[in-house]
Formats: C-alpha cells, sequence, structure tokens
C-alpha cells in the first residue's frame, strides 16, 4: 500500500493512497456542485427588465408580488389587478415597493428589484415559475 504524507501548517499527516484519491473526488465533486449552484443562482439569460407598458407573465409575476408584499405590511393597503398589462396602478405600487425597499424608485424591474420579489414574496409563496419571467441577479 502506497503513503501519502501531508503537511498542513506544520504538522505531518499520513494517509494511504487510496484515501488520498476518495478525497481528490470528494474536492472534484465539491467544486462541481458549488460551479452548478453559482450558475443557477445568477441572472437567467433572455429575462429582460419589466417596465411601464409591458403585459405578459412577468407583469403577471410582479404584479402577484405587489400584492404579496402590500399584505405582508402594515399600512398598505391597496391592491392592484394582476391583469398583466404594466399599466398606472402596477406602476404606483412598484414605485412605493422600490422606496419602501431602499432602492432606486424608476418604476422598472430589474435584477435588485426582482431579487427582493421574487425570493421574499413569490417563491415563498408557490410561484416558483416567476423565477423564468422576472429579472434576478
Amino acid at each position: 500500500m502506497s503513503i501519502c504524507a501531508l503537511s498542513i501548517q506544520g504538522e505531518e499527516m499520513k494517509l494511504d493512497m487510496r484515501s488520498a484519491l476518495r478525497g481528490g473526488v470528494v474536492a472534484a465533486s465539491a467544486a462541481v456542485l458549488i460551479a452548478t449552484n453559482a450558475v443557477s443562482a445568477g441572472a437567467q439569460p433572455g429575462v429582460r427588465n419589466i417596465r411601464y407598458g409591458d403585459s405578459g407573465n412577468g407583469v403577471h409575476c410582479v404584479q402577484m408580488a405587489l400584492n404579496l408584499w402590500g399584505r405582508a405590511h402594515d399600512g398598505w393597503t391597496g391592491r392592484i389587478s394582476e391583469d398583466a398589462p404594466f399599466g398606472e396602478e402596477t406602476r404606483g405600487a412598484l414605485l412605493n415597493f422600490q422606496r419602501q425597499n431602499n432602492l432606486s424608485a424608476d418604476a422598472v424591474v430589474g435584477p435588485r428589484t426582482g431579487n427582493i420579489l421574487y425570493y421574499n414574496y413569490l417563491k415563498p409563496a408557490g410561484y416558483a415559475w416567476c423565477y423564468y419571467q422576472v429579472p434576478t441577479a
């Protein structure tokens, strides 16, 4: 049986070759898992910012998230229509949300606004499918 010697902070530790190889496989597996999670946590390619005048599933997700946020915070009694066009009602609610969350109040759902809407409200409420509709970083 082969023996490998490793020096860890001045102390010598001996391992047989099989243990060293097994450790290498574990380290490589961990690196792959970390890389995979880093990719999935990043911004989704092809998901664009959502803004006034847009319509579709992304806008619907934003409207649902704003209503979830509104119900979770005292003092905000408004409810916006979840009808998918991004109009004045959605714009006003989004500006309010951005101000309350110390975000740039520009009425655009980009990755910073999308992160809070998705991870704090949509995903916990069971709307994981919105991940592919709302920009996140």
